[in-house]
């Protein structure tokens, strides 16, 4: 498995870096990434290139993109069980225009309806607001700014995550930390990584928002229309 570091890469300059990282052999990789924001740009090089099932992975406040991408062999093999089907499909089609048409119980149709609602995915929010950075006091005092200037802002986000080093911003005792609770005041969801906050040893002194499971923060941000991440 190849191990490749994306922090703070985008656009072209992300491209330029798998292209002179990867080669023709690698099936495997575990990519650093920043946040979700960089999810979607990975994944529409990547896909082109054979790789797939794109899986998340936090460790130690760390956050992996895992993915991997099947040989030629493989691909034979799934190409021949795919055509398969086909045989059986069109059976299928052949025994239905003898047969009446089957009518669906209540339970199929409840079956069916769990599947839909799994599948279709829908927006809960309008903007969500990621902030991931490394610890440090410069820019812990940007992120400040940025906080007050949420709050001092008409229009705020539904959604504030607060990941890696930015969990240190929802410290009780932080001016950060007051600017937080002004904007869960006015209706804004804070999210706090708990194995984040946990790394940091400030489990206990957390003082706004909500310790939650990384996978929850993802889960809020991917039903947002609209993402910023910092």
């Amino acid at each position: 498995m190849l191990t490749l570091n994306a922090l703070g890469r985008h656009g072209a300059e992300l491209v330029n870096f798998f292209r002179g990282s990867l080669k023709d052999n690698e099936s495997e990789l575990k990519i650093l990434i920043d946040g979700p924001i960089q999810v979607e740009e990975i994944r529409k090089f990547l896909e082109p290139l054979g790789f797939s099932d794109f899986i998340l992975e936090d460790n130690d406040g760390n956050l992996y993109l895992m993915t991997s991408r099947k040989s030629k062999t493989e691909e034979k093999e799934i190409a021949v069980a795919e055509s398969a089907p086909i045989v059986e499909a069109a059976a299928t089609v052949s025994a239905q225009t003898q047969q009446p048409e089957k009518v669906s119980s209540p339970k199929e149709i409840n079956i069916n309806k769990n599947i839909n609602k799994e599948i279709n995915i829908k927006i809960k929010h309008s903007t969500g607001v990621l902030i991931s950075c490394r610890p440090g006091k410069y820019k812990n005092i940007f992120m400040k700014k940025i906080l007050m200037s949420l709050v001092n802002s008409k229009i705020k986000p539904e959604v504030l995550g607060l990941m890696n080093g930015a969990v240190n911003l929802a410290v009780y005792n932080s001016s950060a930390c007051d600017c937080l609770k002004e904007l869960e005041a006015a209706g804004v969801k804070i999210l706090i990584s708990e194995s984040c906050a946990d790394f940091m040893g400030i489990t206990e002194t957390v003082g706004a928002g909500n310790l939650v499971d990384m996978s929850e923060i993802f889960e809020e941000i991917f039903s947002c229309e609209k993402v910023i991440s910092l």
